[in-house]
């Protein structure tokens, strides 16, 4: 517990008070507001709403001072005043150890008009913030002023103006995203800033998930401040990816000797073409395990001697969405098995038997079904089979994500050649980063294949020093906080459930509950027992109330007209053809509020929260009902289902209007 945490649990044993609670809006107006100051990526000014004197039952202190409350209890009334703020300070940012200082506060005193003592009655809540931040930090200018009333007959109300760090000294960081309010300095009826004041674009509510289309993740502000404090400086960029490589590989727990190293990418998929570089450029007869004139010709395969090492494996039932990655390098790639008859121990070793010399290595893409070959297996026959030995091993864990435990696992348990993850998505460091962790040669050949060497495939795949060094940020706090994770996610779940039921109940229209039902699904089901699935929780609505007729005659196929599931992230532009994607193109094509990308599937909506924040969670909720009651109100009688026509005409195209519909 650091100084400013510390220092209110003294005062409040010291006096043997309790925090209240953060009190709820009691009108039209948002609690906080944050502000970036221009040029400033450390702190944010903070406008903070009238508070009044709230107690731990959520009851409020009343009183007119000078005629039922003397100035004793008024000082009392401003100090409980300034308790109460101290609790939403604590909400909305998680810790007060990054509260930088106290700009401005304008206390207010319901008095009679005779009372004049309104600065001894403030001093009551200056002095404590005086306590809590300290005579610098706590104590900023301030008004006082006398009012004939104030809200519930409250004695005190205090607004202020507060400067946050975006993390504490100490290591604190801001409360996680998804149970919180919003914290990336942009409000929902905002534009979100790009960079530059010229940049400007809508922002959208994510209710998909780290999705590349949609940015990834929220930078962690530990990474932020990293990547700022570097951006200034210039630094051998060899040198420290090398060193960041040693510093994930301490942070990961990967087996202390030198069979392993890591090293820092623009991604996953930068990842998979820089491993399957290097297992082309493998030569074991060289010292350092590879041939660096194959890596300066790649991918000119033909022109190299070792022309026929250019065979990668893959589960042909897996996901091989990123065979591109790895063909730029001038691999082939060659799938064994498919989505309906998933690859065999025996469908491995006969195609091990037959290409032999030709295979460099094997790519295997975890999660990718729950009846590919287990990552032991693989292994075993890849490393030791009687055909060609020690075939590398390469393991696309992009998103595997926490847990924590996944991180080591595949090197520590399962000796595979190298695994890689994504930066940004569940660690919240950059979106173009990401880090392999591999055998020493094949991590040395990926350094000799990548930026900032000029004669390389790699060469594109160029690693900022920002990236660098805010994806070692990111990872060092995921590291700390993976155990809050669940509870974080069950805490945003049950938010977004409970206020979904509080609105339709409230709902004038009462059929509304009969279209609408939740459920939740907790994880994803996995093939793997000792590799952890992501820990989300998704929300299903179903709306098994909803028929959808589409007249298919006058569709056409080749333009993805129609089409349903999981749109990985983009906001939909496909012509709806289910009551879910009907929905979600609503949804995504709102008039002046901001856009909700989200997931369907045949029968309904599929949230992840995991991204949400509380305001955000709110708005979806409202935003889904309020669209789901146009549609009650416009096709339904009452008791029958709910029946959509649609006929496409001449002309039609993926951006067409909703009002077609």
């Amino acid at each position: 517990m650091t100084t400013a945490e510390r220092n209110l649990n003294n005062y409040l044993t010291k006096y043997g008070l309790e925090l209240p609670p953060p009190p709820e809006p009691f009108g039209v107006y948002r609690p906080t507001i944050d502000v970036s100051p221009l040029n400033n990526h450390t702190s944010v000014i903070s406008y903070i709403s009238g508070h009044g004197p709230m107690l731990s039952d959520k009851s409020f202190m009343k009183g007119k001072v000078g005629k039922n409350m003397s100035i004793d209890e008024a000082v009392v009334a401003s100090r409980q005043t300034g308790l109460s703020i101290l609790a939403t300070l604590r909400n909305k940012y998680g810790t007060l150890n990054r509260v930088k200082r106290i700009i401005k506060s304008l206390v207010m005193v319901n008095c009679i008009p005779e009372f004049s003592e309104q600065i001894t009655v403030a001093n009551g809540y200056s002095e404590l913030m005086k306590e809590i931040f300290g005579p610098e930090n706590g104590v900023g200018v301030r008004s006082a002023i006398g009012v004939g009333s104030l809200p519930m007959h409250t004695p005190v109300e205090i607004e202020l103006v507060v400067e946050f760090y975006l993390t504490d000294d100490e290591n604190h960081e801001i409360n996680n995203d998804t149970t919180n309010t919003n914290t990336n300095n942009t409000s929902l009826n905002s534009p979100a800033l790009a960079s530059s004041s010229m940049i400007m674009v809508d922002s959208v509510v994510n209710c998909c998930g780290h999705f590349t289309s949609l940015g990834g993740s929220r930078l962690h502000p530990k990474a932020i401040k990293a990547m700022y404090e570097v951006s200034n400086k210039f630094v051998d960029l060899n040198e420290l990816l090398v060193a960041a490589g040693e510093k994930i590989k301490a942070l990961c727990n990967i087996h202390p000797s030198n069979e392993y190293d890591a090293h820092v990418t623009t991604g996953a998929s930068a990842g998979l073409a820089l491993s399957v570089a290097s297992c082309l450029a493998r030569d074991e007869s060289k010292e350092n395990g590879y041939d660096i004139e194959i890596i300066k010709t790649l991918p000119k395969l033909y022109m190299m001697k070792h022309s026929r090492n250019n065979i990668i494996l893959i589960d042909g039932g897996s996901d091989t969405r990123w065979n591109q990655s790895m063909e730029l390098t001038g691999a082939k790639i060659l799938e064994i098995g498919t989505v309906k008859q998933p690859m065999t121990e025996m469908d491995l070793i006969n195609a091990i038997k037959k290409y032999k010399k030709m295979i460099c290595g094997f790519v295997y893409f975890s999660g990718g079904g729950k009846n590919i070959l287990s990552i032991d297996k693989v292994v075993q026959i890849c490393h030791n089979n009687q055909y060609i030995k020690n075939i590398p091993v390469i393991v696309d864990a992009a998103a595997r994500l926490p847990p924590v435990s996944n991180l080591n696992i595949f090197t520590n348990k399962y000796n595979v050649d190298c695994v890689l993850f994504s930066g940004g998505k569940m660690l919240r460091g950059p979106q173009s980063s990401g880090f392999m962790i591999g055998k020493t040669w094949l991590i040395n050949a990926s350094r000799a294949n990548a930026c900032p060497n000029e004669t390389t495939v790699g060469r594109p795949m160029k690693t900022s020093k920002e990236s660098i060094v805010g994806l070692v940020a990111a990872l060092e706090e995921f590291l700390k906080k993976d155990g809050d994770y669940p509870e974080n996610v069950n805490a945003i779940t049950t938010f977004f459930i409970e206020k979904m039921n509080l609105l339709l109940n409230k709902s004038e229209n009462k059929l509304l509950n009969k279209y609408i039902q939740l459920n939740v699904n907790t994880g994803f089901e996995m093939h793997m027992t000792d590799i952890q699935p992501n820990m989300h929780q998704l929300i299903f609505i179903n709306l098994n109330h909803f028929k959808f007729n589409l007249d298919h005659t006058n569709v056409n196929n080749n333009n993805n007209l129609y089409g349903d599931g999981v749109n990985h992230g983009s906001p939909m532009k496909i012509m709806p053809t289910s009551p879910g994607s009907y929905l979600a193109y609503r949804l995504a094509n709102l008039d002046n509020t901001p856009r909700i990308a989200i997931n369907t599937t045949e029968n309904g909506l599929l949230l992840n929260p995991i991204v949400l924040t509380k305001e955000e969670a709110e708005y979806v909720c409202e935003m889904i009902i309020k669209e789901i009651n146009k549609i009650v109100n416009l096709y339904s009688n009452g008791s029958s289902d709910i029946v959509l026509n649609f006929t496409p005409t001449e002309g039609d195209t993926n951006d067409m209007m909703v009002s077609r519909l």
